[in-house]
């Protein structure tokens, strides 16, 4: 079932979204399976569509790999720090009996599957959030403070060997967020879960992929620019190799 927003804020499983944001829920799931829960993005900008919101959409309830995908679409835009999506997605995951959670976002300058390795407790994006003072993430917390990932659970490395050696598009670590929503997400992601205990945090990771045909105006003209675009079908297939590669422990 796709949950959509109405015109005004409403609570959906435990966080506040704006209009334009999406939740996509399974109705049951079974209790043997191990679920994944998958964030996206909406349409942002001039682009016409979001490929991590296309792939979301695509893959919600469905088995990939060993996993049973939960969705969960967030506006691409940025919150107020007591409107925080982190935490909602740790909830979610934690209602839900998860076992991982994979946040997907898109960013032009991707030319595959971009592993972050950080986020930073600063907000500033030349285009879509640019400050002439610096705003953090979380007011709390250090400015300039910086929180990193484990993608051990992942498979990093057997995965990147994997993808690459069919040849269709680069696995690379990445370590800037872009300033903007992704890395607000990644960085209450981050700070929520060192508030925990080892045994308590769940594997996490977030990729940045390239624009999709479908987002852009002209694609031929856009790849001539210089960018890379990936079809969401490519996608689900390299998030299907991620899955099988992945090491998720049932909990």
């Amino acid at each position: 079932m796709v949950l959509e927003a109405g015109e005004e804020y409403e609570q959906v499983l435990g966080f506040l979204k704006k209009p334009g944001g999406r939740v996509c829920c399974a109705e049951r799931l079974l209790m043997n399976e191990k679920i994944l829960i998958l964030s996206a993005f909406g349409q942002f900008g001039t682009y016409k569509a979001n490929i991590s919101a296309e792939v979301a959409r695509r893959l919600d309830r469905k088995k990939v790999a060993d996993y049973r995908v939960v969705s969960l679409i967030f506006p691409c835009d940025i919150t107020e720090p007591s409107d925080n999506r982190g935490r909602a997605l740790l909830d979610l995951a934690q209602e839900r009996g998860a076992v991982g959670i994979l946040s997907l976002g898109m960013s032009s300058a991707s030319t595959g599957f971009w592993f972050e390795t950080r986020a930073r407790n600063e907000l500033h994006q030349e285009k879509y959030y640019p400050n002439k003072e610096r705003v953090p993430v979380d007011p709390s917390r250090p400015m300039d403070e910086v929180l990193h990932m484990d993608i051990t659970p992942w498979n990093f490395e057997t995965f990147k060997r994997e993808w690459e050696s069919v040849r269709i598009c680069p696995v690379e670590l990445s370590s800037d967020e872009g300033g903007f929503c992704c890395e607000q997400l990644a960085y209450q992601v981050l700070s929520e879960q060192y508030l925990q205990t080892p045994a308590e945090r769940l594997p996490y990771t977030f990729i940045h992929l390239p624009c999709c045909p479908e987002a852009v105006e002209n694609p031929m003209a856009f790849l001539r620019s210089g960018k890379t675009l990936l079809t969401t079908e490519t996608v689900e297939r390299g998030l299907h190799e991620l899955l099988t590669v992945a090491n998720l422990p049932a909990r």
